[in-house]
């Protein structure tokens, strides 16, 4: 009866901090929603299939967009809402080709929009009907989860209703080669995994399980890039990006949603993020250039530090497993089972 009471006074404490986030968030929300316009797409469509939609933000991603969408499709995935930033490279023009996308043009300052948040945000409040599911990810990050080869995005969300579970906990794995990177090389329209089909180990990752959620730590990114005496990983893994929209829910950050109590679940997936494609370079040194992400382009500057000498950089090692199929992620999708 104590932890009931317990978790009841947490559940309201939860609530009235993220009533007061709520207030200033809309603010700020508000103030850039003047920066969005509907370029293209069918809205009617959209809201009419009931099912699944991905939302995501991109800029100049031609390269990895026409497998991102032939990916979700597959999956059955249903509807797309593109917030696309003033992209220069062809991403715009294959979007508008695209049935079942509505493009929405974002003109602003991408960090001063949170990063996207504010953007995706408003467009979730005003797009998306209650009780919709939304996978929200970046162009490079797949889900996947158990048994995705043979099942489809509708049968994860069975799984988490039949769970009671509004939200599914998705962490990124991030996928490489065996090259060296300035030697990998995608082809637009081809499959991720068949150019970057490795990743660290589960057993090198730390698992958590907290009273909001789960925690992961570790990883490729933590392991060649941000190694530290004191043993801390600096790359947070972790997101909900797959969840079941309610109103006056806010995307907080790129890895939590508010209020916090939403993301206890007992359905684990994963992203398979796709990061170390032949274009890492540049995106990384226009980030810098730019200052185009969270704490002045911190992380970008890291990985710019390791890569412009120009010397050869491989990721892969011996923890490196090679991603067979789902089965490979056992470790992960038994998290709950662990509590």
């Amino acid at each position: 009866m104590l932890d009931i009471f317990e978790s009841a006074i947490r559940k309201k404490l939860a609530d009235v901090r993220h009533g007061r986030l709520n207030s200033q968030y809309k603010t700020f929300i508000d103030r850039h929603k003047s920066e969005l316009t509907i370029i293209g797409g069918d809205k009617t469509s959209l809201f009419k299939s009931g099912g699944p939609i991905v939302v995501f933000c991109c800029r100049d991603e031609a390269l990895r967009l026409p497998y991102f969408l032939q990916y979700y499709r597959e999956l059955g995935v249903e509807g797309f809402i593109a917030i696309d930033n003033m992209s220069s490279d062809g991403t715009r023009d294959l979007l508008l080709e695209q049935n079942d996308v509505v493009l929405i043009e974002a003109n602003g300052s991408y960090l001063s929009a949170r990063c996207g948040l504010y953007w995706v945000n408003h467009v979730l409040r005003d797009l998306v009907a209650e009780g919709r599911w939304v996978l929200l990810v970046d162009i490079d990050e797949l889900l996947v989860f158990r048994g995705v080869e043979n099942r489809s995005i509708f049968e994860l969300i069975a799984d988490a209703e039949s769970a009671g579970d509004g939200v599914v906990y998705t962490p990124m794995i991030d996928m490489y080669s065996r090259l060296d990177l300035g030697e990998v090389r995608y082809k637009q329209g081809e499959r991720f995994i068949d150019t970057c089909k490795y990743f660290d180990g589960l057993d090198t990752y730390k698992f958590q399980s907290k009273r909001s959620g789960f925690g992961v730590e570790g990883g490729v990114r933590d392991r060649v890039f941000f190694r530290s005496e004191d043993g801390k990983n600096k790359i947070n893994l972790s997101k909900y990006s797959f969840f079941k929209w309610r109103d006056g829910m806010l995307i907080k950050t790129a890895h939590s949603l508010s209020p916090k109590y939403i993301q206890k679940t007992n359905t684990v997936a994963a992203l398979l993020h796709f990061k170390f494609f032949h274009d890492f370079r540049e995106k990384v040194e226009v980030a810098v250039r730019d200052n185009l992400h969270w704490n002045n382009s911190e992380e970008y500057k890291v990985y710019w530090g390791a890569l412009k000498s120009g010397r050869p950089l491989s990721l892969f090692s011996d923890i490196s497993q090679e991603y067979v199929d789902s089965s490979s992620l056992q470790r992960l999708f038994d998290l709950p089972g662990e509590r």
